[in-house]
């Protein structure tokens, strides 16, 4: 038996394992695979793209050691776009989980958190979701799209005649237990750090991967899949949520006067039937951790419509004031879209200092802006918020285009 399997595994496995690429099949294969703008133009039927990333973080201010374990799974296809983020944060072995998973069709936009689950249905959407999707600057995963194309930017860059370190071997990925591949590793220096880079193609010479380290406190596994994106499970079980959108008012706005232009996020707009205008409160439950949105005052859209506008008076703790509501229709007309126009006129001694003007779906849901940012609703998150600035700064280092 001992000297079967050493037979095995010196003579007959490495005959299975796949012949070593030279330079120029490695940028062959590789300029193969489909590029950025295939996939945020909707070229490609199915892609996917995983970067898991283990980062260990010593904070001075903290006086504490921080392990960050972060995974991040795009999805993109013609019509919808996925972005699912987990992150783990130990530190003297507590773990703190965090998630954030997006689904984007053109019918509507999804979102489940640790805390909640709700979906919002569009009347019409503008665009391409993966590109609505992947570019938004403000959410958590915003520079992963980059990672799942560092194979092509250094393919190029061998193509182009930079002279790297380049070394070709057969290797199991992403483990000793994964599919056979051919192992293309490229070293990178950058500020005098040595930067990794091995990626992986299997025998038919498609990409199956990269591995990515600096020999220290950082590393990261990039996954690829051709496979179909469907629509999660848990959509199908989500509440109804808030419009994502939001009223931005004009530089010479004050509190009870002002001209409000609607900006909604993906490019999207809504059924009109049944939506309002409304003052709002916002207070802070400190119980229940969350904002509580209570109506004072509403008027329904359509009414707006009218040249006269919808009149309503309202009172607050300096008085009473008569409020003309009106709303202008822009195209898409019949729909609340982006570029469509709130004017408020309220005339009297109410001052509205506490009041919001926003609009409410048939639903009686108060429009919110979609943060795609992972929720700080309590101190072990405001950690990892206080070490924002640090872990953007370490990837922008280890990851520059022109290293």
């Amino acid at each position: 038996a001992g000297v079967g399997y050493g037979t095995y595994e010196l003579v007959i496995d490495p005959w299975l394992d796949p012949d070593p690429f030279s330079k120029d099949q490695f940028v062959q294969h590789t300029l193969a695979t489909p590029t950025k703008e295939d996939v945020l133009s909707g070229a490609v039927d199915g892609w996917s793209c995983s970067v898991e990333m283990d980062l260990s973080v010593d904070d001075p201010e903290l006086e504490m050691h921080f392990d960050i374990d972060m995974t991040t799974v795009l999805y993109a296809s013609p019509d919808a776009a996925r972005a699912d983020l987990d992150i783990t944060i130990r530190s003297e072995g507590f773990p703190i989980p965090m998630d954030l998973d997006i689904w984007l069709s053109r019918e509507e936009v999804a979102w489940q958190t640790l805390e909640e689950t709700q979906v919002v249905e569009f009347a019409a959407m503008d665009g391409n979701p993966a590109e609505l999707l992947f570019l938004d600057e403000d959410a958590m995963y915003a520079d992963t799209i980059d990672y799942c194309f560092l194979h092509r930017d250094v393919a190029q860059q061998v193509n182009d005649g930079t002279d790297f370190g380049f070394f070709s071997e057969a290797e199991r990925f992403p483990n000793d237990d994964g599919e056979r591949a051919v192992k293309v590793s490229i070293d990178y220096q950058f500020d005098g750090d040595d930067l990794a880079i091995s990626f992986f193609f299997a025998e038919d010479n498609h990409l199956l991967g990269a591995r990515v380290s600096n020999g220290s406190d950082m590393k990261m596994t990039i996954k690829f899949s051709d496979d179909d994106v469907s629509k999660p499970s848990w959509v199908g079980k989500a509440d109804a949520g808030a419009w994502p959108l939001d009223l931005e008012d004009d530089f010479w706005t004050n509190y009870t006067h002002g001209t409000y232009t609607v900006a909604t996020q993906f490019n999207s707009s809504f059924d009109m039937t049944g939506a309002r205008l409304v003052l709002y409160s916002e207070e802070y439950d400190s119980q229940e951790e969350e904002d509580v949105l209570a109506v004072v005052a509403s008027v329904d859209i359509q009414s707006a419509l009218s040249s006269s506008g919808a009149s309503i008076q309202v009172s607050d703790d300096y008085g009473t004031a008569d409020c003309t509501f009106t709303y202008t229709d822009n195209a898409p007309t019949g729909k609340v879209s982006s570029g469509d126009v709130v004017n408020m006129s309220c005339p009297g001694e109410a001052r509205f200092y506490d009041l919001n003007l926003g609009i409410q779906s048939k639903e009686g849901i108060i429009a919110q802006p979609l943060n795609m940012e992972l929720p700080w609703t309590s101190p072990v998150f405001t950690i990892l918020a206080l070490l924002g600035a640090l872990f953007v700064i370490h990837r922008r280092k280890h990851f520059c285009a022109n290293a």
